[in-house]
């Protein structure tokens, strides 16, 4: 099940006026700032089934937002503590 992947693609000067491209980039000037991302897979399984712990962890080491966490995941995490909202956490899951 999972969710999408993320396509390789580039963004050519990031910000408001930056202009996103899957493939080619020969059309840089001087002083164009690339930002190349790579793809990513979207997982195996339905994110609801991921242990809150391994979903805490990918929080404290960055993979994941808080804000992640809870829409996708369905785990609630303190921002301050990291520590996982129990009783907040199931009743998202369970309303899945």
């Amino acid at each position: 099940e999972g969710l999408e992947g993320d396509p390789n693609h580039v963004i050519i000067n990031p910000g408001p006026n930056e202009l996103r491209r899957r493939g080619s980039y020969n059309h840089l000037k001087p002083m164009d700032i690339l930002v190349n991302n790579t793809g990513g897979g979207g997982g195996f399984g339905h994110p609801y089934d991921r242990d809150p712990e391994k979903v805490k962890h990918d929080v404290i080491n960055e993979f994941v937002s808080i804000n992640s966490a809870q829409t996708l995941y369905g785990v609630v995490i303190d921002p301050v503590t990291f520590e996982i909202n129990e009783s907040q956490t199931q009743k998202i899951r369970s309303a899945r």
